[in-house]
């Protein structure tokens, strides 16, 4: 392998030989005396440099501070605000329910009034009947005395007592059921009276809460500014950024280690990571559907898309034997039907390991968007993030009978057998990959599979070391079982070598895709054993 094209100088390396070159003169160092004069004739101009920048900086931090305070104060009278308008609505769910169960009482009560007017009206015919029977037998007796007409005029008498005492008794449900229900129309007007005043608040309260939405992203925004003022005046100190990405970058913290997922716009799901933003691979956005309250409306559900959770990989150990989990929770509705109560749902886990240099991972996410929970199987969701490249040529150049380096390590992935059983696999192994660097090549195994629809062991068919996408890494195929060159190969592999002097390798194996099925899997290993 040519020395030149291996070669990669890092930028401390370029700030140490232009420090170098600096300090050098015809061949030699300068003396001590010359040195501390040159120092004390800079030292001056150095510091009314700085200073006014010193100055700008704390200023602008202050504002930064001022506008953070603002806009946490503006958060907090939003909070409230919508804790107010939520026992308002819900004031107004119960009147609203006693006002239908009041409106359904006042109907029956009507009915009952109608009914008992019915029975009165009835009862009267009754009694006018039987009075004009009396005074016609009455008349007949009083024109010859019978004892027939007689016997007809008492029993007459009697059945008109007997229907007044039952009018009379009629007349009184009357009354009674004419009070119960204008005292149920009384109640109904004052619920109804009641529900104007809540709705009218309600209204108020929406109002209000929409004008603190304005507040909170007028201070977002205020707080956005300061935020880039301040930055541009770092970027203005060449010396001061330079200091702080090399403490990011090689700074004991490990800052490198760290993934934040973009929350917004059409590149929500995608992550940066710390402060090497260029040292990683995604092969997908990081990103799922949940069911929510719908707040905009008042009422019922609504779907929204959310991003995984930032991860801060250096609260885990550095584990290269360890397959690591971190799972994602999410409030989401009930039910596509009734929202409330909420359920703290699990929508699904990164799965990783930290190697020294190095860490990779793969993401199984779940849907719940509409009323049912089933995994995301759009996308295969995996990657990495790493540290630094290799940074020297006595990498690729080993002592004679020291050119094999083997690396070992874990596979983690998803399969998706789309026509076959429908099902989706998350699945792991075992790697064990071989760079042999006076052939410049690589070939190795994946063993200990389990999880997947097919967990035959794999063969990573021998292939050269060179550039993938300007990294020094390898790209081939492989099989399933033993190498067969009679037989097509189920899928291609390609990597990189990361890490100061080529410790660990990391990259993905790929199945073949078709109709059936789809997949793949991030892989790592190192060649430093615990």
């Amino acid at each position: 392998m040519k020395q030149n094209t291996f070669f990669q100088l890092s930028a401390v390396a370029i700030a140490c030989a232009a420090l170098m070159a600096c300090s050098s003169s015809s061949g030699g160092f300068p003396s001590t005396e010359a040195s501390n004069n040159n120092a004390t004739q800079l030292q001056p101009q150095t510091n009314d440099q700085t200073k006014p920048q010193t100055e700008d900086t704390s200023k602008l931090q202050q504002q930064l501070d001022a506008a953070r305070a603002r806009l946490q104060k503006a958060q907090a009278d939003l909070a409230k605000a919508e804790k107010s308008v939520a026992g308002y609505k819900t004031s107004l769910q119960k009147n609203s329910s006693a006002l239908d169960a009041a409106k359904q009482q006042l109907a029956n009560a009507q009915n009952a009034v109608n009914n008992a007017v019915a029975d009165v009206n009835q009862h009267k015919a009754e009694v006018s009947r039987l009075t004009a029977q009396v005074n016609e037998l009455s008349n007949l007796q009083k024109l010859g005395s019978s004892a027939e007409v007689q016997q007809k005029l008492d029993q007459a008498k009697q059945d008109l007592a007997k229907a007044n005492a039952s009018l009379k008794e009629k007349q009184t449900q009357l009354t009674s059921s004419q009070k119960q229900a204008d005292s149920l129309s009384k109640n109904v007007a004052e619920l109804e009276n009641k529900q104007r005043s809540l709705s009218a608040q309600v209204k108020s309260k929406e109002t209000e809460l929409n004008q603190l939405k304005g507040k909170v992203s007028e201070a977002d925004q205020a707080l956005s500014k300061e935020k880039a003022q301040l930055a541009s005046l770092k970027e203005e100190a060449p010396a001061v950024a330079e200091a702080t990405r090399e403490e990011n970058y090689m700074g004991d913290d490990y800052k490198w280690r760290s993934i934040k997922v973009k929350r917004e716009g059409v590149h929500r799901g995608d992550f940066t990571q710390g402060s090497v933003a260029q040292n990683k691979y995604q092969s997908s956005t990081l990103k799922y559907e949940v069911l929510v309250p719908n707040v905009a409306a008042g009422t019922g559900v609504t779907k929204e898309t959310h991003a995984f959770q930032d991860v801060d990989f250096t609260q885990y150990p550095v584990d290269t034997k360890r397959i690591q989990t971190i799972e994602q929770f999410h409030q989401t509705c009930g039910s596509k039907e009734q929202c409330y109560p909420l359920v703290n749902r699990k929508m699904g886990d990164m799965r990783f390991v930290n190697q020294a240099y190095s860490t990779f991972f793969a993401v199984n996410l779940s849907d719940y968007s509409d009323g049912n929970l089933y995994s995301n199987q759009f996308h295969t969701k995996y990657g990495y993030i790493y540290k630094e490249l290799p940074q020297d040529n006595a990498v690729w150049n080993l002592p004679s009978g020291q050119e094999q380096v083997t690396y070992r390590g874990k596979t983690m992935g998803r399969f998706e057998s789309i026509l076959l059983d429908g099902n989706v696999y998350d699945g792991q192994g075992d790697l064990t990959l071989t760079a042999d660097f006076a052939k410049n090549t690589v070939a190795g195994k994946v063993t200990n599979r389990q999880g997947y629809r097919d967990n035959r062991d794999i063969t990573l068919i021998e292939t050269p070391i060179a550039k993938v996408n300007n990294k020094i890494g390898f790209e081939g195929n492989w099989q399933y079982g033993e190498h067969d060159r009679n037989r097509n190969r189920d899928g291609y592999y390609e990597g990189i070598f990361v890490g100061p002097n080529a410790e660990e390798v990391l990259g993905e194996i790929v199945p073949i895709s078709n109709h059936a099925h789809r997949g793949g899997s991030v892989f790592g290993g190192t060649s430093q054993q615990q």
